[in-house]
């Protein structure tokens, strides 16, 4: 493969030129070759898995084209069905990443891929281009992860791979993390987790994850290396449950919830479903609000007599469970004594003396709900 070498085009930053191939079976062959610069710098890609979705990103200087190939085989070619993974790929300047998923009878091990830019596209793995830039990578293929569902994946070792598939998306808060159920014909009213990676996902869609159990903080979340949309659906109904019972213990390397009653010491393991990650809906009496500008806290009590261990004010140990008010919400402001149905995602924080415990998040306003028919108290 050659390219001529036009100024103001190239795959990444830099550029070299070899009147001759340098082949090298880890494809150093030019790195090798003083005093010529290490130019493969344009294209970028980790965290291949058979059957996964993977993340390439391709640097360029002007718009153009990629063409790009993966032995996925390790037989020391790329002309089996499949190694061509994009022809005539259309990027801009700058930095583009696109989301492909690797063939689920890739060889775990190391091979070779191969990257043309050029303003024409449509360029075989070799032959001439008249500008851009051909760069050649030594690729590692991981070994295939679990497939699990979301239970069996807080079950696991905390830094376990794991493929998640065909999974309902609950909530999307940004760069704190987006939320994952079962759907509901596969038992989803009973498992949730967060991802720790920013994707714009919409409620309702149905994905694929790739990626790595990780703690954060007192939730257990998956650090995701690719995701890739299947299809969108109706979003699932969220799970009903009594303050009390919601949170529950310790599932695997999901840690579990504590709480603080009858009196407030010591502390007890919460009982029942461990809700951590899946969509909520509880009710109760605000009995303290932070007030203030959005994002802020209020605590809403059903009577079970709960303190979640964190305190409304420096004097004020307020009963029931924390509530984070979305980020630009807009709705009348939460008032103590009355009562309140809330929708969310049941997260973690950490209480006075460490103890994890409930922190249920609201996605939007319309998931905080005055009860009118209660009177404030």
């Amino acid at each position: 493969a050659r390219h001529g070498i036009v100024l103001g085009m190239t795959l990444g930053v830099l550029i070299d030129e070899e009147r001759e191939g340098q082949p090298h079976r880890w494809a150093l062959g030019d790195d090798n070759n003083p005093p010529e610069a290490d130019d493969e710098d344009g294209a970028d890609c980790t965290n291949i898995a058979p059957g996964c979705p993977y993340k390439p990103t391709f640097t360029v200087t002007a718009p153009g084209y990629i063409d790009a190939w993966v032995d996925w085989q390790g037989d020391g070619n790329w002309e089996q069905p499949g190694d061509q993974v994009f022809a005539s790929q259309p990027v801009t300047a700058g930095t583009n990443t696109f989301t492909l998923v690797a063939p689920a009878n890739a060889r775990p091990g190391f091979t070779f891929a191969r990257v043309r830019y050029s303003s024409v596209g449509g360029l075989s793995y070799k032959g001439a281009a008249p500008d851009g830039e051909v760069e050649d990578y030594l690729v590692y293929i991981q070994e295939p992860p679990k497939t699990v569902n979301i239970g069996e994946a807080k079950l696991e070792d905390l830094g376990t791979d794991v493929l998640i598939r065909s999974k309902v998306v609950t909530a999307n808060f940004g760069e704190d993390g987006w939320y994952l159920a079962e759907q509901a014909s596969l038992g989803g009213r009973f498992a949730g987790i967060g991802v720790m990676e920013r994707e714009d996902w919409a409620i309702g869609d149905v994905v694929t994850v790739y990626g790595r159990t990780v703690l954060n903080g007192c939730e257990l979340m998956i650090t995701e290396y690719a995701s890739i949309l299947e299809g969108r659906t109706t979003p699932i109904t969220s799970l009903g449950q009594t303050n009390r019972a919601s949170g529950g213990g310790q599932l695997g390397s999901q840690p579990g919830l504590y709480d603080f009653c009858d009196g407030f010491d010591p502390p007890r393991p919460a009982y029942g479903l461990n809700s951590v990650g899946q969509l909520v809906s509880l009710w109760g009496r605000c009995t303290c609000s932070e007030f203030g500008i959005p994002p802020y806290n209020f605590w809403i009590d059903d009577g079970s007599n709960l303190w979640d261990g964190t305190w409304c004010t420096k004097e004020v140990k307020a009963l029931g469970v924390r509530v984070r008010v979305p980020s630009g919400y807009a709705g009348d402001p939460i008032q103590p004594g009355y009562y309140y149905a809330v929708t969310g995602i049941m997260r973690t924080t950490t209480s006075w003396n460490g103890s994890c415990v409930r922190w249920l998040w609201p996605r939007t306003d319309s998931d905080i709900q005055l009860i009118p028919e209660l009177e404030p108290r």
